[in-house]
């Protein structure tokens, strides 16, 4: 049958039937932090299986791992015995530690009725143990695999106090070729890359400086025919023209820009505060039109300001690496 699930305890160890546990260490007495050989074994009493039988876990039992330092050895079954036995290696922590604390193993026994009170506790009996300080070991006791012959006794000494980390020599500061080499040598990789980026790219200011002509010769042009137009929706158009010039010439890459946004890309492009303040000038005029829906021409002079501020942007001593 299945155990049930009400007021099962934490510990359950899966085992269903009737069992005894016992316990046995040696040596019983030991220098602290030496290892005690630990050996549990569950014992089946009348109905029950040797296969349902797990290793307590004594890392999970807080007086084991608080008190002792714990290593898990074989699992063996008794011969004639209907038992399973667990083997351990515990090395008592310190000199306080006086006994190996009680094993608990908790099984169901399927026979006692109700079946919530069927959970049984076994226990293998606390075992007295006695843990001595560790003896110190003289210079004569030390051991090694090659011969020592008429060693002072100052190497068996060590030092305690301030000296230890006392330094005795200045430290060596790096000759002057080292000092001079760390100082211009970041300067000289850089002067050594542009040079190599230069001949690898002899073109890109050519370039460069065609993209942006280019640029501002499109929008021109565009402006114009646009001033020869309907004038319904010129004020929309007027941006577009001026939002596909920036693209093009500062890598704007924002397709609906607010002035503010417009403006502080220009200004972050290096440009003049009041080239700045004219594009933004402009932009909130295009908005005011367009969201307004007034569906009037731009100002006479509006068209005109629209390849101004091309104009004034181009005029900008912007560097290459705007393009």
């Amino acid at each position: 049958m299945e155990p049930p699930v009400a007021n099962q305890p934490q510990e359950f160890s899966g085992a269903l039937g009737s069992y005894a546990v016992t316990s046995q260490a040696e040596p019983t007495t030991v220098q602290a932090e030496d290892t005690i050989k630990f050996k549990v074994k569950v014992k089946v009493l009348g109905a029950g299986s040797i296969g349902q039988i797990k290793r307590p876990n004594l890392q999970r039992l807080p007086q084991f791992a608080r008190q002792f330092a714990i290593k898990n050895g074989a699992d063996r079954d008794p011969p004639d015995e209907k038992a399973r036995e667990f083997a351990y290696e515990l090395r008592p922590r310190n000199t306080a530690v006086k006994q190996i604390p009680a094993v608990p193993f908790v099984y169901f026994n399927p026979r006692i009725r109700p079946a919530t009170q069927g959970y049984q506790w076994a226990y293998a009996p606390a075992i007295p143990i006695l843990a001595k300080p560790r003896t110190a070991v003289a210079p004569a006791e030390v051991q090694t695999t090659f011969p020592i012959k008429d060693l002072p006794e100052s190497v068996y000494q060590y030092t305690t106090g301030p000296n230890v980390l006392l330094r005795q020599e200045p430290f060596p500061w790096p000759g002057s070729i080292l000092l001079s080499i760390l100082a211009l040598g970041p300067p000289a990789l850089c002067a050594v890359w542009l040079a190599l980026w230069q001949r690898a790219y002899p073109d890109a200011a050519r370039v460069a400086r065609q993209r942006r002509s280019r640029a501002a010769r499109q929008a021109l042009a565009s402006l114009q025919t646009l001033g020869k137009s309907e004038p319904e929706g010129q004020a929309q158009q007027a941006k577009e023209i001026v939002v596909a010039y920036l693209q093009e010439r500062l890598d704007f890459h924002v397709l609906e820009p607010t002035p503010e946004e417009v403006a502080a890309h220009v200004r972050q492009a290096g440009s003049a505060p009041e080239i700045v303040a004219e594009a933004g000038r402009f932009f909130a005029a295009c908005d005011a039109a367009r969201f307004a829906d007034l569906r009037q021409p731009l100002p006479e002079s509006s068209t005109a300001a629209a390849a101004d501020l091309v104009r004034h942007l181009e005029d900008q001593p912007w560097p290459i690496c705007a393009a």
